[in-house]
This record gives structure tokens, sequence and C-alpha cells, in this order.
């Protein structure tokens, strides 16, 4: 479906519309799910170019790619880059939404677990704790990510003993 969006933009000349960039961003994703890293920073590249043609570099659309982008950095087990990516997704995306907004809580949560890996443990409470709180106010929609959560809180618990 991505494809067939990408392929009917360009047709109509309209290879930097709106529609294109997200296409990218979901093609991204799924390149990212397929280990194709390379190719899954490229789409997001593409999309964030595209967007940022678009808006301002302030805008929630740009704040949700770095997301994703921040995700493929700690697939790349590439920690400062993930941490970075993840505070300009926050920057982009909460002056739009509501503080309880679940993709806050994606992106809570992403940083909760960038500060796990760089062993900042008091930090990483805080966010995790934070996106646990957006999840349980929705607790249906997000049943995995409350397990997850909980999970690594338990074992950040059970390295500071």
């Amino acid at each position: 479906m991505y494809r067939k969006t990408i392929k009917l933009n360009i047709k109509a000349k309209k290879d930097s519309s709106l529609a294109v960039a997200s296409a990218l961003n979901g093609l991204g994703l799924l390149k990212m799910r397929k280990s194709k890293y390379q190719l899954a920073d490229s789409l997001f590249n593409r999309s964030l170019d595209i967007y940022r043609y678009h808006f301002s570099n302030l805008h929630p659309s740009i704040g949700v790619v770095l997301l994703n982008k921040s995700q493929l950095s700690m697939k790349r087990k590439e920690v400062n880059d993930a941490l970075s990516l993840i505070n300009q997704a926050l920057d982009n995306y909460t002056p739009f939404h509501r503080n309880d907004h679940p993709i806050i809580g994606d992106m809570l949560y992403q940083k909760g677990s960038i500060l796990t890996m760089k062993g900042d443990f008091t930090n990483a409470v805080k966010f995790l704790s934070d996106a646990l709180k957006i999840y349980s106010d929705d607790s249906e929609f997000h049943h995995q990510k409350i397990r997850k959560i909980n999970i690594q809180l338990r074992s950040i618990e059970n390295i500071r003993r």
C-alpha cells in the first residue's frame, strides 16, 4: 500500500506530497522490522525532507519520524544518536498534543529505554513511569507496552539492589 501511494503521487508529479512523506515513513518501519536498517534510514530521511519542506522544523509529523529514527538507532546500538533523536522528537511533538497522548507515551518509553541502556537508572525510571501512566489510562490498547515497561522497571530495581 505504501509503495502504491508513493507511485501514484510520483505519477501525478506530487512526489513531495505529505501522503508520500507518510508512506515513506511507513515503508521505513516495515524495512526496519525486516532488519534492512540502511534502507529504513534512507526512507525516514526522505520522509523528514518532505515534512520539513512543507512545515517548519517543528511539527508533530516530524516528531513521529524522529521517534522511528531513534528506534532504528537503538537497533543499531547507536545509543547517543538514539537519545539525541528522541529529544528532538519530543521537542517536535509535545507542543502540539496533550501530555497524555499515546505517542508521547511511546516517546517517553523510548527515552526511558535509552537511559536504561546508558545506565542512567534514576531518569530512566522517571520516563518509564510517565509512559506507564499514559498507557495505564488506556490499558486495553497498550497491554503489551505496560507489560514490557513493568519488566524493565523490575529489571532496573534488581540492578539497583
